[in-house]
């Protein structure tokens, strides 16, 4: 589990109001503007839930994720993509500057509709190229998402969804328990010693392996 549950619900709330923003100004201004005091709302929760949140949704690591970035890019232009459970360091980027966007996108165009700065030019601009902003950094979001779901074999589009993610290696079948034999004279022995407490050592005769000394249970591979 990566994501918890309350991300997820920010997350595809806001890609939903953030959207219908979008399509909503100079035609549905009540709408839009519901979609925007909604999306300041969603702000105040992920600032919040960066402090309280489980460890990927938490900012704690962020800034060596940012300081990361220059390196990270390089390294994907040659092919390497890493393997990052939380936002990889272009990822971590990507979430401060879509933050910094939409909250002066959200705050300028609260100011649109007051007395004050009703019709003030810079107000207006302000909330235009930001609100444009946001639409180019949704759209590098989601082939970024795509771009690293086919160079990684995962699909985090999914993982959004469900919380969960693959850990590096997971891929590969689970070890089976070792076999259940008859403990022998020599294992038996070596059994009491193991409940009196003290060291065990027995040898691997299945392995090239040398004896190995263990202070917990002891292991035989089949």
């Amino acid at each position: 589990m990566v994501w918890d549950w309350p991300l997820r619900v920010w997350h595809w709330a806001l890609a939903v109001l953030v959207l219908i923003a979008c399509v909503t100004p100079n035609t549905l201004d009540s709408l839009h503007r519901f979609a925007g005091y909604s999306v300041i709302g969603l702000l105040a929760f992920r600032l919040v839930w960066g402090f309280l949140g489980t460890r990927h949704s938490r900012f704690e690591r962020l800034g060596v994720k940012l300081r990361a970035a220059p390196n990270y890019l390089r390294n994907l232009l040659r092919g390497n993509t890493g393997r990052y459970l939380g936002l990889n360091p272009a990822g971590a980027v990507l979430l401060v500057a879509m933050l910094a966007l939409l909250t002066i996108s959200t705050v300028s165009g609260a100011m649109q509709v007051t007395v004050r700065f009703f019709g003030v030019w810079w107000v207006e601009d302000t909330h235009a190229y930001s609100s444009n902003a946001i639409i180019v950094l949704a759209g590098l979001h989601v082939l970024g998402t795509i771009l690293m779901s086919v160079l990684q074999r995962e699909n985090l589009v999914r993982a959004m969804f469900t919380g969960r993610k693959q850990r590096a290696g997971s891929a590969s079948p689970p070890e089976r328990a070792p076999l259940q034999q008859p403990p022998g004279p020599d294992k038996a022995r070596q059994r009491r010693r193991d409940e009196q407490g003290g060291p065990s050592v027995i040898p691997d005769f299945n392995s090239a392996s040398v004896a190995r000394t263990q202070t917990g249970p002891v292991r035989i591979s089949d």
